[in-house]
């Protein structure tokens, strides 16, 4: 069993995850359901900052916005972006 979600912070996630936070102890099996649902938390889309161009330092799945786009990272280093406008 691996402790990489304890220590990225999934006990202070696990509100948004609908679960009960349980003792750190790395060897409850709560601590292991609570890794197997980690692959929620992976899959959110994580906000950054305005990338400066469209091949500034990213991973796939990163968004950001700023007063005028919308920034998808598309691929490692690869962004796109869509212009903002009412309708």
């Amino acid at each position: 069993m691996s402790a990489d979600y304890i220590t990225r912070g999934v006990q202070t996630q696990t509100t948004n995850l609908g679960l009960s936070k349980v003792a750190q102890n790395l060897t409850d099996p709560v601590v292991d359901a609570l890794n197997a649902n980690a692959t929620i938390l992976d899959a959110a889309a994580i906000i950054v900052p305005a990338p400066g161009t469209a091949t500034s330092t990213g991973k796939a799945g990163q968004i950001a916005f700023d007063a005028t786009h919308f920034y998808m990272c598309v691929a490692t280093n690869v962004w796109v972006r869509a212009t903002l406008a009412t309708f």
